[in-house]
């Protein structure tokens, strides 16, 4: 089954889940294209979101498609692409080499992207990616409503056994952590990287 790591942030207007994903490739097999082991788990990770109980939500992560696949509109539909509101170029992110397409994302809902970009190459085929986060005090805004959900979540093998989770995360992947108050800067967990500066 697959794991998307959740955690909870204590931030100026109240908390913010963070959730991290890497969704599996889309392969080229005998009949083309298929995405179907990137698909069931983003169904997973749709049913998640949909379930979350904070009112303010981070998805970041490698998603192996950009936000123009139709596959991804049950997430992009709610949640907003934090490059596309507020990012610095095209912010494409792979290849590293050539990068052509964005398909490392950072997306919103509740909270609003000051800026976004990417960063420099690593050792990884994808480029990082980094935001800054508004998060006003008082802040009430909803994730804006989806599309009902039309079938069943199907289960997800492509990343193997289940991680056990770590120290900061508890079986029900759910901890809290306390923040600065400043503006808040994610990475993709694509590859480590240092702390961002202003881009």
């Amino acid at each position: 089954m697959c794991f998307f790591p959740r955690a909870t942030v204590d931030a100026p207007g109240g908390r913010l889940a963070v959730y991290v994903a890497r969704l599996p490739s889309v392969r080229v097999g005998i009949s083309g294209f298929t995405a179907r082991a990137r698909d069931e788990a983003l169904d997973l990770l749709v049913a998640e979101v949909r379930a979350e109980p904070e009112r303010r939500v981070v998805v970041m992560g490698d998603l192996n498609g950009s936000t123009d696949d139709r596959a991804l509109r049950p997430l992009t539909d709610r949640l907003v692409s934090a490059q596309t509101e507020a990012g610095a170029g095209f912010g494409f992110t792979w290849p590293t080499r050539l990068p052509v397409v964005r398909i490392d994302q950072m997306l919103l809902g509740g909270v609003r992207a000051a800026s976004a970009w990417t960063l420099p190459a690593t050792a990884g085929d994808h480029l990082p990616v980094a935001a800054r986060i508004a998060l006003p005090p008082g802040a009430r805004t909803l994730i804006r409503p989806g599309p009902e959900e039309t079938s069943p979540v199907r289960g997800c093998h492509a990343h193997g056994p289940r991680p056990r989770p770590g120290p900061s995360l508890r079986r029900s992947h759910r901890t809290t952590h306390r923040r600065p108050e400043r503006p808040a800067a994610f990475t993709s967990p694509s590859s480590p990287v240092p702390r961002p500066g202003t881009p």
